[in-house]
This record gives C-alpha cells, sequence and structure tokens, in this order.
C-alpha cells in the first residue's frame, strides 16, 4: 500500500491532479445517478446519499478508481493524442476497479448486509470506465480541430486501409504539416459511401480525378505501400489525367520496421514502377547476428554501403564502424545518423587497399560482422582502365577478408554483381575473381563464416541508369538507350539490401565459400525504363522528349545472368536467396585441392603483379583470362571512348 501510495502521489503534477479531480467527479455521480436509476427516484435511507454505507462506497469507489488509474498510467495519457491503446489502460484500471469494489462491498460490514446493491457496483463501475474514457476522447477531438492550419494543402487519399489509417492520425496530429484531408478513394466497393475517421470514402480510384475537380484537391496521396509495380502504375494511369502531383508511400519492406509514417511519403517516382516484388525478410534471424554486435561496412559512403548502414544501424549494433576513402560521403552519412537515435558508430575515412591501416582498423574496432561493399563499378571505365579494376576490386577484397580473417571476425560478407557470372567486362572479371578471392581466404580462416552475394541493377545506385536518365530529362532529352531489347535485373536499393542481410543469415547453414544470389523478379527492358520516366515528368501530359539509340558499350551485355554456365544453384531455406556452387566439372574454383589452390594463388599473384606495373590492357585482360575460363572479354576500341585530346562519345549512353 505505501508502494501504491508513492506512485499516486508522484504523479500528482498540476495537470494531473486537475484530470484526478475530474475523474473524482465522474466517480461521485456516474455511482449516484445509477443508484437514483436503481430505485426509480424512491432511494431507501440506507443507500441515501448521506448514509454510513453510501459514504463509505463512495469513497472507496474514489480511492480505487483514481488509485487504479495511476497504476495503469492513465494520468500519464496526453489527450491530444489518446488512441485504443490509452483506451485500454482505462478498462484495465476500470475492470480492476469494479473487481475490487465488488469485494469490499461484501467484505466490509453494513446495515443490511451489502453497502449498495452489487448492480450498483458493476453498473456504476462501467459508466465510470466509459465517462473517463469519453472525456478524454472529446478533449483529443476538441484540440485536433482546434489545432487545424488556416492555410493547408488540400490531399485526396488513394487507398482507405490501415495506411491511411496512420496518415489520417499524423496529419490530425500535426498541423505543422499543413495538410488538409477531403477524402479517399478505394477499389473495394463496401467502402463506398462509408467513413475512414471522419472523412468520406468517395468511390472508386478510376473516379479520383473527377473527386479531386469536385473538392478542389491538390495532390493525391496514394496511402497502399503493399501495392506491387504493376498496381502502382494501373493507379498511376487513373489519376494523371488530373495534373495533380501524385505523392505515394514506398513499399512495406523498405517502411523502418513496417512502421506507415507521413514522413516516408514521396513523390511517385520510378522506384515505385520497378522493383517491387514483396520482399520478405526474417527480421529476428538478421537481428540474431547484428543485434549488440560490432559491425564494419566498407564503402559507407556509397549507394549500397550507406543504405546497410542505415538498415544496420534499426537493429542496433553495438557499434557501426563505417570505411571509406570518400570523405564527403561519410560526413555526409554522419550528418544523417546523427539526427536519429543510433549514435554508437565510427567513421573511418581510408583506402581498403592500405593493408596497415585496414589492420589498424580491425584490431583498434574488433568487428563480429563484416560487409565488404566498396568497389569500383562502372564498367566503361573499369574496361580501360582494368588495372584499377584489380587493385581496388581483387587486391582490396583480398585485404579486407585476409583482415577479417585474422582479427576473428565471425561473418563476412562479399557484396558481388550479376556481371560476375560469365563476365565480359573487366569490371565484372574483377568481381568474379574477388568472389574466387574470397572462397579461397575461408580455406584458410575456418572460424570466420565467408560468403558473397551477387545481384543485379539497383534503382537509383550511382552506377544505374537511373541517375542518368533524370540529368537527360531534366536537359529536355533524348534519352540515350544503347539497344531496344537490352534488359536487366532491377530492385531498389533497400530490398536489394534487406535480401543482402537475409543471405548474410543464412552463412550457418550454407557453405563457409558460398555465394548467394537474390531473387531479381523478371529482368526489365531499359528501353521501358526509360519511356516510364518520359511518363513520370509531366501529370497530365506526355512531354516531348525522344529516345535514341547507341550500341553497346564496352563491356556491355544485352542481357544479364545470376548464375554462370559452370554454376549450378541450390535453393535455400529462404525463398529469395539462392546458393550458387561451382559445377562439378567446373573450373576457377581454389576450392579443389592444394594443387588447384596453388594454381589459382600463382595466377592471382601474377594478375595483381601486371596490375600493380600498370601493364598495359590487354595484359590485364590476358591474366583475367587465365583464372576465369567463361571470361569472353568484349572487343573495346580505346580511342573511340576516352581520347586523349578531342571528344569522346558519352560514358553514359
Amino acid at each position: 500500500m505505501k508502494a501504491f501510495g508513492t506512485n499516486f502521489l508522484n504523479q500528482l503534477t498540476r495537470r494531473r491532479l486537475l484530470a484526478a479531480l475530474l475523474d473524482l467527479i465522474i466517480v461521485f455521480f456516474a455511482y449516484y445517478l445509477i443508484v437514483v436509476f436503481r430505485y426509480e427516484g424512491s432511494i431507501p435511507e440506507k443507500t441515501s446519499l448521506g448514509s454510513p454505507d453510501f459514504s463509505i462506497f463512495i469513497i472507496a469507489a474514489i480511492v480505487l478508481h483514481l488509485g487504479f488509474n495511476a497504476v495503469f498510467h492513465v494520468y500519464s495519457i496526453v489527450t491530444r493524442y489518446v488512441g485504443l491503446s490509452q483506451a485500454k489502460w482505462i478498462v484495465n484500471a476500470t475492470v480492476a476497479s469494479i473487481v475490487t469494489l465488488v469485494v469490499v462491498d461484501l467484505v466490509v460490514p453494513a446495515s443490511s448486509g451489502r453497502l449498495v446493491p452489487l448492480t450498483v457496483v458493476i453498473v456504476g463501475g462501467c459508466a465510470t470506465g466509459v465517462a473517463m474514457t469519453a472525456v478524454r476522447f472529446y478533449s483529443r477531438v476538441f484540440q485536433t480541430r482546434s489545432l487545424k492550419p488556416v492555410s493547408a494543402t488540400r490531399i485526396l487519399l488513394v487507398g482507405a486501409g490501415n495506411a491511411a489509417d496512420v496518415l489520417i492520425r499524423q496529419i490530425e496530429q500535426n498541423p505543422s504539416l499543413k495538410l488538409k484531408i477531403i477524402g479517399a478513394v478505394d477499389d473495394d466497393p463496401t467502402l463506398h459511401g462509408m467513413r475512414i475517421h471522419d472523412y468520406p470514402i468517395l468511390g472508386s480510384i478510376a473516379d479520383a480525378p473527377a473527386f479531386a475537380t469536385d473538392r478542389d484537391a491538390e495532390e493525391f496521396f496514394i496511402a497502399i505501400p503493399s501495392a506491387s509495380s504493376e498496381q502502382m502504375e494501373q493507379i498511376y494511369q487513373k489519376l494523371k489525367p488530373a495534373g495533380l502531383p501524385i505523392k505515394t508511400l514506398p513499399p512495406l519492406s523498405e517502411l523502418m520496421h513496417g512502421s506507415v509514417d507521413v514522413a516516408d511519403v514521396h513523390e511517385l517516382n520510378i522506384d515505385d514502377l520497378l522493383g517491387r516484388s514483396p520482399v520478405q525478410t526474417d527480421l529476428g534471424a538478421i537481428a540474431g547476428y547484428l543485434k549488440d554486435r560490432r559491425v564494419l561496412v566498407t564503402g559507407a559512403a556509397g549507394s549500397i554501403g550507406s543504405e546497410l548502414c542505415r538498415q544496420i544501424a534499426r537493429f542496433p549494433p553495438q557499434c557501426l564502424i563505417m570505411v571509406d576513402r570518400n570523405e564527403s560521403g561519410l560526413y555526409e552519412l554522419h550528418e544523417e545518423l546523427r539526427s536519429g537515435e543510433f549514435r554508437c558508430y565510427s567513421l573511418v575515412p581510408t583506402h581498403i587497399q592500405q593493408r596497415l591501416k585496414m589492420r589498424h582498423v580491425f584490431e583498434e574496432h574488433r568487428p563480429e560482422v563484416v560487409f565488404h561493399a566498396a568497389a569500383f563499378k562502372h564498367v566503361p571505365l573499369m574496361e580501360a582502365y582494368p588495372d584499377e579494376a584489380v587493385l581496388n576490386n581483387v587486391v582490396g577484397t583480398q585485404i579486407v577478408a585476409q583482415e577479417a580473417g585474422a582479427a576473428g571476425v565471425k561473418r563476412f560478407v562479399n557484396i558481388s554483381t550479376d556481371k560476375a557470372a560469365d563476365p565480359v567486362s573487366a569490371m565484372g572479371a574483377s568481381k568474379a575473381v574477388a568472389e574466387l578471392v574470397v572462397r579461397d581466404t575461408a580455406q584458410d580462416y575456418p572460424n570466420t563464416r565467408f560468403c558473397s552475394v551477387r545481384f543485379g541493377n539497383v534503382l537509383g545506385s550511382r552506377g544505374s541508369v537511373i541517375p542518368i536518365f533524370q540529368s537527360q530529362i531534366a536537359a529536355g532529352g533524348p534519352l540515350t538507350v544503347t539497344h531496344p531489347d537490352m534488359t536487366r535485373y532491377v530492385m531498389s536499393i533497400p530490398e536489394a539490401v534487406q535480401l543482402v542481410m537475409q543471405a548474410a543469415s543464412l552463412l550457418d547453414g550454407a557453405d563457409n565459400d558460398g555465394v548467394f544470389i537474390l531473387d531479381m523478379g523478371e529482368p526489365v527492358r531499359i528501353l521501358d525504363i526509360a519511356k516510364k520516366m518520359i511518363m513520370l515528368t509531366a501529370n497530365g501530359d506526355s512531354p516531348h522528349i525522344d529516345i535514341t539509340f547507341t550500341g553497346l558499350r564496352p563491356g556491355e551485355k544485352m542481357n544479364e545472368l545470376l548464375v554462370g554456365r559452370q554454376e549450378h544453384a541450390v535453393p535455400m531455406s529462404h525463398s529469395m536467396v539462392t546458393l550458387v556452387r561451382p559445377a562439378s566439372n567446373g573450373e576457377g574454383s581454389p576450392a579443389e585441392g592444394p594443387d588447384a589452390r596453388a594454381d589459382f594463388r600463382g595466377k592471382l599473384a601474377s594478375l595483381v603483379e601486371l596490375a600493380q606495373h600498370h601493364a598495359d590492357r590487354e595484359s590485364v585482360i590476358a591474366g583475367f583470362r587465365s583464372i576465369l575460363p567463361t571470361y569472353e572479354p568484349f572487343t573495346f576500341h580505346e580511342a573511340s571512348y576516352f581520347p586523349v585530346n578531342g571528344s569522346a562519345d558519352s560514358l553514359v549512353t
């Protein structure tokens, strides 16, 4: 009882005292009115207002209701944000009060057996709980209406499900957003004519432009994060005749822990019309090897590396070590992370080719998990300078992997690319050799779990076609596409990173030197991406932007592969992750015995020596071919793309 009283008194701040005083009045009048109704106005003397029995009961009722309200944190509710969760607190406090009052009514001696009839206790208690809840919800409604901004953007919600419910709550509770909901549309006919909160569900999505005109809407908010890319395009086609800005939420797989937030709403872009295949991840398995661990990410300032850092920080690790030679990019990532709740991170502006520095980083920070995302990835550039592809992608990977193994890292994940499968480019060849380096290193450090994760293009990355098309559209065109039939696997950066982390969780049940591939869905024509991006540049009109075809760039394939000719895929427990192993008669794997390892290491040393001495391009390409039997190098004409003087064809065509 002492702890109970202390807890109650500690909560009695001025605002809480006023709330408690209001509850006291509610308790008194609720029970007294129930007594009046119970006896139809003819109240017996023993139960009258001034009788000892009723006085004892009402004092007990007040003490218990207010006391249990304090125990269940009812007085910590901010009425402006009251919701179902807070209503449950009131219900719990009310039930506890009623049960205790029943015991008091049965135990405490009274002039005629009981203080008050049992029906008064139960009905009066329920009436008290309803009144307390109603008062708090009325306060929220009154405050919300009084805080609505005078000038606000009028929005029509597209979708009337759970996401719309969350958005409405957040918009109503945050007048600073300056948004005003005028209604919603949804393709579920059973919802038409109904209301979501206080807003009408007007009709189907196809009729949204007409409703927008009638109600002077200024923007559409698509509140359907579960929509596929095909569904998003269909919705867009229905909305664009209105000529209004269209905003949407990312897919559920990209939302922070699956929770919807109005801050996630953004202008509809190409990412929303492509690569929205549902990504199912086992967050428990990922948290199992990330939470409270020391995690190091190389290439942390890049598009993949920075997203890895963002998602890793959610779990969160004990410490996140971010390595990149791009110090400006690191600083930008630092500015982003420090604005959130996660602050346990270190920035290391260094190059992965510096072995002594990397050794010092591993010794100082003692990471338990490493994601190696640092790499050169621009295909035509590496085609011209394959020696740099070797030094960064091969030697850099070897240094990081070896230092990780020597430092006792538990899990090492090398980020690879689909261009490593039967490569035709120097960049792809360098990543294929890097995969072999990881496999070779794994045999020297059996206590470290090694793997590579191979996937295709990610939308919006610095090496993707999206930013190129965006700049060309901004300049008025034309958009340059290499070939009308060229296809690529595409996926959004957050989705790809989620699957990378999922693949790493499968290491315990896979080969120690395995290569995982991600389910990238069906390949998409680059021409279709270009057309959709042009379509997105104007909501109501089709802009006149031409598309020209320029032919393949050095090192490019018409269609990428995820599994090479001398490899075979093995299903894993996760449907979107597959393990790739060398075929039984495959070459190029260092895992075939001591002689094969010695041969691989000898050829690797020769390749590295050529790169370190900046040998001519043909010699480096020959070095790649000696290691990779499926490598078919692109016929390259250097003067056409990288002349010393004069103009050159664009690298971004």
